[in-house]
């Protein structure tokens, strides 16, 4: 029997983007979701790659079907300390 194993590390993360319409003028949305990464937390630092295309491809689930253009301002991770 073949024993499969997940992703070592789960994270939050949370982002921060805006939308250029009227209806969102001078407005931002933080939302945040979860991230599995076999990098550490190290590597995972503010606005890394990894942090914003997991933080896009969120964003895009919920706003791609309403043909709204998001603008990623900051992604990061959650972590006590």
């Amino acid at each position: 029997m073949e024993t499969v194993f997940g992703t070592a590390f789960e994270y939050k993360l949370i982002y921060v983007f805006a939308i250029h319409d009227e209806a969102h003028k001078g407005l931002l949305k933080i939302g945040d979701t979860t991230i599995q990464s076999d990098a550490s937390i190290d590597a995972l630092f503010p606005n890394c790659k990894t942090l914003n295309q997991a933080a896009l491809s969120r964003i895009k689930q919920y706003t791609n079907t309403a043909g709204i253009s998001a603008q990623l301002l900051h992604t990061e991770l959650a972590v006590r300390l």
